[in-house]
């Protein structure tokens, strides 16, 4: 998945990573695969057991400074925040899958409010 990241020039600059053993895991060979070095990555226990609501807060409050992050959490929560980004859609995450967004925000915190109708187009699935 690492690799695949950095042909489509999609490395991250930040990364957060639920404390699972697969979500370390995956995180781990992304780092190597893309040769991440200069970022910062976070590994956060809370995602484990997250409903979408708790991810939505953890992205409202990311630094600006991070243009493209990498959440690596766990399903269903994470398709559920998809749809709520992007509105309906029929898509499967299954495990080591890579949904990429682009979110129409100037800052993170705007995600806070979800209800303003933020829709962020889904530009592709990266699947091994």
């Amino acid at each position: 998945m690492g690799k695949l990241l950095r042909d489509r020039g999609l490395i991250p600059d930040f990364i957060m990573s639920s404390t699972a053993l697969r979500a370390k895991t995956t995180t781990d060979l992304v780092v190597e695969g893309c040769k991440y070095r200069e970022g910062k990555i976070i590994f956060e226990q809370s995602l484990y057991q997250a409903k979408p609501k708790d991810y939505m807060k953890i992205l409202a409050g990311l630094s600006d400074r991070y243009v493209c992050i990498l959440l690596v959490g766990h399903n269903p929560t994470v398709e559920e925040v998809i749809e709520i980004l992007t509105g309906p859609l029929e898509i499967t995450m299954s495990p080591c899958a890579l949904a990429y967004l682009n979110l129409p925000i100037e800052n993170w915190i705007q995600l806070d409010k979800h209800e303003n109708n933020i829709r962020a187009e889904l530009l592709g699935v990266l699947r091994l």
